[in-house]
């Protein structure tokens, strides 16, 4: 009797009797091993700092777009008559 668990990402700690050369298929012997132990967390740090990174560029765009209008607003266009 075996118990097979494959993962998206390899685990943080485990007791299987194998696991697969990725790290990420763990196989329990259920004859040998009674107690099966499995730490894993489904945090993906890639894709937080992808947003912290996408939420700054919009910050920073707001502030821009926010500096060229008032910049715009404070502008005096002087005119000349034409003789």
């Amino acid at each position: 009797m075996k118990v097979v668990i494959s993962l998206p990402i390899k685990p943080s700690a485990n007791n299987a009797t194998s696991v697969s050369d990725d790290g990420k298929t763990l196989t329990w012997d259920l004859l040998s091993e009674s107690n099966i132990h499995l730490e894993f967390s489904l945090i993906n740090i890639g894709m937080i700092i992808g947003l912290c990174v996408l939420a700054l560029a919009v910050v920073t765009a707001v502030v821009v777009i926010i500096i060229i209008k008032k910049g715009k607003k404070n502008t005096v266009e002087v005119s000349t008559p034409i003789q």
